[in-house]
């Protein structure tokens, strides 16, 4: 109940600030990112001030607020079907971290099967909504480590074969994503 009442007022702030719906998830993005790099913002401050007085440490917390804002923006667009955050700490957890070591998720979606993964990590998606959400997502859980990048993992995907440790993927398996192109 205490997660949706936050979540509700984050979108009272923007709506009495005038900030269309459709504009509300790129602005937080934007608020996180300038927010971790120290840059204040004097008309959404007190936006700022709830994020601020999350819980980290309280994961359920993050990902049902990150589910409720970013599922909204592009969950039946994009056809996701998000990876349980007890599959990724699984995986996580399986994998080796330290110099050297890196991971890719090549259909990176909303970032999820590298979440905890203590090293760094680059996400593709053929989609910049689908980035744009995986940013969030890292922003919200105060990552660090990571690259996001458009592009499309089934084309030229040969010249980074020897580049990482750990390819992880949940392969889209949508009925928007058929892809029928034979290269």
């Amino acid at each position: 109940m205490e997660n949706s009442k936050t979540i509700n007022q984050i979108n009272q702030l923007f709506h009495n600030k005038g900030v269309r719906q459709e504009d509300r998830f790129t602005l937080l993005i934007d608020l996180l990112e300038s927010n971790k790099n120290g840059v204040q913002n004097e008309q959404f401050k007190e936006v700022i001030q709830l994020i601020e007085s999350f819980d980290y440490k309280n994961t359920e917390l993050i990902q049902e607020i990150f589910m409720s804002i970013g599922s909204k923006y592009t969950k039946y667009n994009l056809d996701q079907f998000y990876t349980p955050l007890t599959v990724s700490l699984f995986i996580n957890s399986l994998m080796i971290t330290g110099p050297g070591y890196n991971a890719i998720d090549p259909a990176g979606g909303t970032g999820d099967l590298l979440l905890y993964y203590n090293g760094n990590k680059t996400i593709w998606d053929i989609d910049e909504n689908a980035l744009k959400l995986c940013k969030f997502n890292y922003e919200l859980h105060k990552q660090k480590d990571y690259t996001l990048v458009c592009k499309n993992a089934l084309e030229n995907f040969k010249e980074y074969e020897d580049t990482y440790s750990y390819s992880i993927l949940n392969p889209p398996f949508g009925s928007n994503t058929i892809i029928t192109d034979e290269a």
